[in-house]
């Protein structure tokens, strides 16, 4: 837990900071990467950013390519995108389509908007809800702070794959079969959810130190993969984490609990991120997880 409070802790940090006026200097762009929005009819009131950035090649080839959902696009998108970018350039892996689902935030970010963006990615992302008092009760104040807001992990999944997915594989041409997802931190908790509540509906999973002891463990109460035996689907799942988030250190209850499971159509491969805690893994983990999901 507190691993997770130094995570949101560090965004305040960042991005309270000192800055120079952006009006004065020209902003600096990602230039591969166009912006598009989706509102959503299943998440209320919510019209989601989606940051797409296509292969080098897509404009003169008439494949499809994999599609790989990137979670917290709004705060770490460009290391994604950056980290994706040299791993091709390499060759290290095949060209996909990247999609990074985010989020429009009106008004000034440096104050209502950081506070905004934090609310909207702690619902979106908790399968469970919790009262401020209930989760103050479970994992103390400096969580319940951060996590005010809690339970929209069933209509975001739903968002997802009902009208997400549908979108980009219309308007692009994006291999249905070779759809992945990748989340990190809370982040993860929601993709570990995906894999548990609607498995197959992505080829690959990216688990890299997930949050799993929100809601006493709620999260393993939706798990579903046994639906998969006897389907023909096989998925991939990537789980990492920091040497040094924990107490644990080598172990993690996730592997466990796949590894006990023994599921033939659930590929586990884990890793542990030697010398890393939860923040300096943020980048390892997303290189590895290309290259051991993708890697050719």
């Amino acid at each position: 837990m507190k691993k997770m409070m130094i995570f949101f802790l560090l965004i305040v940090i960042l991005s309270t900071g000192n800055y120079t006026n952006s009006q004065e200097y020209q902003a600096v762009q990602l230039p591969t990467t166009i912006v598009r929005e989706i509102k959503s009819d299943i998440v209320k009131n919510m019209v989601y950013e989606l940051y797409i950035d296509l292969p080098p090649r897509y404009k003169t080839s008439d494949r499809s390519y994999p599609v790989v959902y990137l979670l917290d696009a709004y705060e770490i998108f460009g290391l994604q995108l950056q980290t994706y970018q040299q791993l091709i350039f390499m060759k290290e892996i095949p060209e996909i389509i990247l999609v990074g689902i985010a989020y429009r935030i009106d008004g000034n970010f440096y104050t209502d908007g950081l506070r905004r963006h934090m609310d909207i990615r702690a619902r979106d992302f908790t399968p469970t809800h919790m009262s401020y008092e209930q989760t103050v009760e479970r994992h103390g104040e400096e969580i319940a702070d951060y996590v005010r807001v809690s339970g929209g992990g069933k209509e975001f999944l739903g968002f997802i794959e009902k009208e997400l997915i549908p979108f980009i594989e219309k308007e692009y041409r994006a291999d249905s079969q070779k759809r992945g997802i990748f989340g990190y931190s809370l982040g993860a908790t929601f993709v570990t959810y995906a894999l548990f509540a609607r498995p197959g509906l992505f080829r690959n999973y990216f688990i890299g130190s997930p949050f799993l002891n929100w809601d006493d463990k709620a999260v393993y109460k939706f798990d579903h993969t046994d639906k998969l035996l006897g389907s023909g689907d096989t998925v991939n799942v990537y789980l990492s984490w920091g040497e040094l988030e924990s107490s644990t250190g080598r172990h993690h209850p996730l592997k466990d609990y796949l590894e006990e499971k023994a599921n033939p159509n659930i590929i586990l491969l884990s890793e542990v991120l030697q010398g890393e805690t939860h923040l300096s893994g943020i980048g390892l983990a997303h290189s590895r997880a290309f290259r051991r999901l993708y890697g050719m």
